[in-house]
């Protein structure tokens, strides 16, 4: 058992000059994990201070799934952030006008220095600032859209679409090409899909590795992976068959997780507006990045989220129930209507309103989306006492009280 000690009023700083602290960031031992989350339920403020600090560790983390990293300089690396950080404080009463962010600085410029010194690789891609500044072409348009770098967008009009990457530059959609990126941009360029409600996509990335994107969803990646990681970005739902290549790691980052792929077939679940995160694995193996922690899951294990609490755990599940959407199909087991109605409103581009009567019925069955939208709520109408009302482009969903 780890010996007590006093973190009451510790800050995220304080926490990573604190030898114990860094040795379970970077273990994740069982027994250590018992420990700290006890200490973040008995006090929320150091709560705080600890997801800070794992923020920073976990970003760190995914830098050492590099196979060039040796252990050596794993180490290396951790006794000069500790160094760094104790000049740091040695200097604060020089600096007491500066915020906790300054820390976080000195410590982001130590790992950035040492990983430059011993790797080509480029600074992380600000994932946010592309999607932001691609804003108003995903809320103006309901069209599939291709950012292609910074200057080009392609807009796709088809239901269904296809894009696919070759290893000679070439970039087609639905069999068609549209551009050559051969010579054109560095490798780290940042390509953007943006698919909106009512439309799905795929990617095959020049690798062979192949993602299905679901409706309301956007995939950042860059125009060729290098040859040190691939990484990509998703918000929203995508379903990927990773290409296996033990040299090259692929992540799959999130807002608030991340997965290190080991080439699998896995079903990533992120949107901003739902309450959980969802990763679920069909085969192969995953590593699953939250809140400071990793969990590997086995196939037909989902590691899911939940984004107000806080706290995620792994659970057993039928994964024909999370996957068979890429199939044109929804297949549901005891789901609560306001989740099945949230996904076929997605699904179909349509606004689906019901109230809380409605929302609290359970429903199990299959449902074909090939189908129109009137015919699959139909099924539903036969499987649950609902009615169905059109009031101008939204549909309203009541319950029918049986008597």
């Amino acid at each position: 058992m780890i010996p007590e000690k006093d973190y009451k009023g510790y800050t995220a700083n304080q926490l990573l000059n604190d030898e114990r602290f860094v040795q379970w960031c970077l273990s994740l031992e069982d027994e250590s994990n018992v420990y700290w989350h006890l200490l973040k339920e008995n006090d929320p403020l150091l709560s705080e201070e600890i997801d800070k600090a794992c923020v920073f560790v976990t970003h760190l983390r995914q830098d050492l799934y590099t196979p060039d990293f040796t252990q050596q300089e794993e180490q290396e690396l951790w006794q000069r952030i500790r160094h760094e950080n104790k000049l740091y404080l040695s200097r604060k009463r020089f600096i007491q006008g500066f915020k906790w962010v300054t820390a976080a600085a000195v410590f982001f410029a130590c790992v950035w220095g040492f990983w430059r010194y011993n790797s080509d690789s480029t600074r992380e891609p600000d994932y946010l600032s592309v999607i932001e500044s691609n804003k108003n072409v995903a809320s103006t348009s309901d069209d599939v859209q291709l950012v292609l770098g910074k200057d080009k967008k392609i807009s796709i009009q088809e239901k269904e679409s296809r894009v696919e990457y070759t290893s000679d530059g070439e970039v087609t959609v639905n069999s068609q090409m549209v551009d050559n990126m051969k010579g054109q941009e560095s490798s780290q360029s940042l390509n953007q899909l943006i698919v909106p409600y009512g439309k799905r996509s795929s990617i095959t990335f020049s690798d062979g590795t192949q993602i299905w994107v679901n409706s309301g969803s956007k995939v950042i990646y860059p125009t060729d992976f290098n040859t040190k990681k691939r990484e990509i970005f998703v918000e929203g739902e995508v379903y990927l068959s990773v290409a296996h290549n033990p040299s090259v790691p692929f992540i799959v980052k999130t807002r608030l997780l991340d997965v290190l792929v080991h080439g699998t077939t896995f079903n990533v679940s992120a949107y901003d507006n739902d309450d959980d995160l969802q990763v679920t694995l069909v085969e192969g193996k995953v590593e699953v990045s939250a809140k400071g922690i990793s969990t590997e899951l086995k196939p037909n294990q989902q590691f899911a989220l939940n984004i107000m609490k806080g706290n995620g755990h792994v659970r057993n599940v039928d994964v024909a129930n999370y996957v068979a959407w890429k199939n044109g199909y929804y297949i549901f087991e005891k789901e609560p209507l306001t989740q099945v109605f949230k996904r076929l409103s997605r699904y179909y581009n349509v606004q689906i309103e019901c109230d809380e009567n409605v929302g609290g019925l359970t429903c199990s069955g299959k449902l074909d989306l090939k189908n129109q939208i009137d015919e699959v709520l139909g099924y539903l109408r036969r499987a649950a006492p609902i009615c169905i009302n059109r009031n101008e482009d939204k549909l309203i969903i009541s319950r029918i009280n049986k008597e």
